[in-house]
């Protein structure tokens, strides 16, 4: 019973002091988890305070005032917990003014007496610098004084300095072990790093089974951050078979506290009805919600929205609005939407200059679309210098991630030699690989290719056979060309040529029998 108490009164302080002083653990993405556990967090462990401590009583009830009267009077007395108590008023500003320098001298006081949380806070004061000289190894150092006597929160630090080589040497083997060993005391926000850990396999070997076991003794703690992990390893099967409904209900539970990422994730599911019933605007006032708490996944999710009038009326200004502020926070996706709306002067004035100002954000941050986006606009000179090589480059790194049409202009690249040496027999293999997407202009070029013997051996058969996929497209061009192809043919090559179009499947090579596939 007794470390139950002590479990809720820390998470009570957690969540008291985390706006007050710093960041808050449950309050940020996950991707940004490991460099708030390092973020300045002084708290005062109560579990090392008598049940009948008055202080203790007036600081649950926020009256700090009172528990500043209290504590004083008892630090002068040498109390410890007193003295601890002390730090972290000054240290938050809670009844009084912020002052490091007290908080430091109480902290050091309870320090010298051998108190954990002391040693704690004084580590904490020394990581960041406040009224010390800012050291990770003195920190690393009162972490460790503190972890000693069993702090789970001084071996979560511990693990964070290992993992950063912030005071210490970085070692990802240690920093897992710190963690797991704070998990151990059942610290719910170790078990989810452990989780984090065993998921990405960093300083451990990566285990999916292992990592949803730590997440779900964390989740089961009601840790809201560990809950939304657990809907992300059903909604993709992460080592489990993948199960919507039950991804949807980690993510509703999680969402019940405001956390802002499941919010998102559950929005959106809801939005498509997967795992839940399909109801468009309450998927919309998810994504509102988690969009408002600053989350720019969601901005771009409900900007995405509005551009399609899922869920709400279509207005492309509102839509413009919300990308632009996911934008400004660096999530690539919108930068790359926005990017596209001032090309076409959809919901904001034709820019093309800020249009590739965007796609470019996007593209070096490795998003494919948009570096054959940003590609093209070399191409053509659409809001920078026109530039055979450069548009060259672009399309070479989307193409290296699969891009279709990355693939497609740039086997035309290599195949006229426009801002890269001529080689059709390159141009063929990323004609080929568009191809094989299913990309109408990739399947044309392709066949065009067969058709001329152009870095490929010449067939009318399969050239016939790719350009009538294109052709089946819709496209125009693909249409007459195939028409014309067809009149040159003989009836057997016809016929075969149509049979090949119509077995072919998305990602296919396509097969001649009795000859290699091509």
């Amino acid at each position: 019973m007794r470390k139950a108490r002590v479990r809720t009164v820390h998470n009570q302080l957690r969540l008291l002091l985390g706006l007050q002083f710093g960041i808050e653990l449950s309050s940020l993405p996950m991707r940004k988890l490991f460099l708030s556990l390092a973020a300045s967090t002084l708290f005062l462990a109560c579990h090392v305070h008598a049940d009948d401590d008055p202080g203790l009583a007036a600081f649950r009830n926020r009256d700090y005032v009172t528990a500043m009267a209290l504590w004083k009077d008892a630090a002068a007395k040498g109390d410890v917990h007193a003295q601890a108590g002390l730090g972290v008023l000054y240290a938050n500003g809670l009844g009084i003014p912020r002052d490091d320098a007290q908080a430091l001298h109480w902290f050091a006081e309870a320090a010298k007496q051998g108190d954990s949380n002391g040693q704690y806070n004084m580590g904490v004061m020394s990581r960041d610098g406040r009224a010390t000289p800012k050291s990770g190894a003195e920190a690393v150092r009162w972490f460790r004084a503190a972890a000693a006597q069993g702090d789970s929160n001084a071996k979560i630090n511990l693990g964070a300095a290992y993992r950063m080589g912030d005071g210490v040497e970085k070692d990802p083997k240690e920093a897992f072990r710190w963690y797991l060993d704070a998990a151990q005391q059942n610290n719910a926000a170790a078990e989810l790093l452990v989780g984090l850990l065993y998921q990405k396999g960093d300083g451990v070997e990566k285990s999916d089974k292992e990592a949803l076991r730590w997440f779900r003794a964390a989740a089961d703690r009601g840790f809201y951050d560990a809950q939304y992990e657990v809907g992300a390893v059903y909604e993709n099967g992460w080592g489990v078979p993948r199960d919507e409904k039950e991804a949807a209900r980690w993510y509703q539970m999680a969402s019940a506290f405001g956390y802002a990422k499941a919010q998102d994730r559950l929005g959106i599911m809801t939005l498509d009805g997967r795992g839940v019933a399909k109801n468009a605007e309450e998927g919309v006032k998810l994504l509102m919600q988690a969009a408002r708490q600053g989350l720019a996944p969601a901005q771009f999710d409900l900007g995405h929205c509005y551009a399609e009038g899922r869920g709400v009326a279509k207005d492309e200004k509102e839509a413009a609005h919300w990308l632009r502020i996911a934008a400004d926070q660096g999530n690539a996706d919108a930068q790359f939407m926005l990017g596209t709306m001032y090309l076409d002067g959809r919901g904001v004035d034709k820019d093309e200059k800020e249009a590739a100002n965007l796609t470019r954000k996007a593209a070096e941050q490795g998003i494919a679309a948009a570096q054959s986006a940003l590609g093209a606009m070399y191409a053509n000179g659409q809001g920078v210098a026109k530039s055979d090589r450069d548009s060259a480059h672009w399309y070479q790194l989307a193409a290296a991630q699969g891009d279709p049409e990355a693939e497609n202009n740039l086997g035309w690249s290599y195949r006229e030699g426009v801002g890269i040496e001529r080689d059709a027999a390159k141009a063929a293999v990323w004609f080929r690989s568009s191809a094989q997407q299913g990309n109408a202009y990739g399947q044309l070029s392709l066949g065009q290719l067969y058709r001329t013997g152009l870095g490929v051996e010449a067939n009318p058969v399969l050239a016939y056979a790719w350009i009538d996929l294109a052709a089946k497209s819709g496209d125009p061009d693909a249409i007459k060309e195939r028409d014309s192809l067809g009149k040159s043919m003989k009836p057997a090559e016809l016929t075969q040529a149509r049979r090949l179009s119509a077995a072919w499947k998305v990602g296919a090579a396509m097969e001649i029998a009795g000859a290699a596939k091509k």
